[in-house]
């Protein structure tokens, strides 16, 4: 008959029939129970099993909630991690970046200065290379500022291969 009742329910049932069977027997003649004490002791039993249930699902709701923030926190470890992993890598590629630059600007300068001026053909195509590859490293610069990776100084040598690269086009033209 209690299947499937909880504790409370089951105190409160079993008050009023206690309730209950104390008034009737002082009907029927048998005096010596106190019908308010027994009511008495089992509203506070209903009230004390009332209150360990709501604290029950509280301490459940809160664990809920715990398991909730750890899980969140790990997610939140997992993104950090990965996030200085891309960091990582992407100053590695600024540095190759960066040393391509210097390279390619070298490059150019000793392929201005060693060939002369009626090879204008392969000095357009190392301009026409540098400028290319200033252009693609610009923009992975632009990249790796959009992530907040400091890199002033590889900035201030893309614009100054750029720059260089179109003083050489302009002089290529000017022949």
């Amino acid at each position: 008959m209690t299947e499937g009742m909880t504790e409370v329910e089951i105190a409160k049932r079993t008050k009023a029939v206690l309730f209950y069977a104390v008034k009737c027997g002082e009907r029927l003649g048998c005096p010596g129970l106190d019908p308010e004490a027994i009511y008495k002791h089992w509203e506070g039993r209903v009230a004390a099993l009332e209150a360990a249930e709501k604290t029950n699902a509280n301490e459940k709701e809160k664990e809920k909630e715990r398991e909730r923030l750890r899980t969140e926190n790990i997610d939140l470890r997992d993104a950090n991690r990965k996030f200085q992993i891309d960091c990582d890598s992407l100053r590695v590629q600024n540095c190759d970046l960066h040393d391509a630059t210097e390279r390619l600007t070298r490059e150019a300068k000793a392929a201005w200065r060693v060939r002369p001026p009626c090879d204008c053909e392969r000095l357009r195509a190392v301009n026409k290379k540098l400028r290319n590859a200033c252009r693609s490293a610009l923009s992975r610069f632009s990249y790796l500022e959009a992530k907040a990776i400091p890199s002033s100084t590889t900035k201030h040598v893309l614009r100054k291969a750029i720059a260089e690269a179109e003083s050489g086009s302009q002089a290529d033209e000017a022949r």
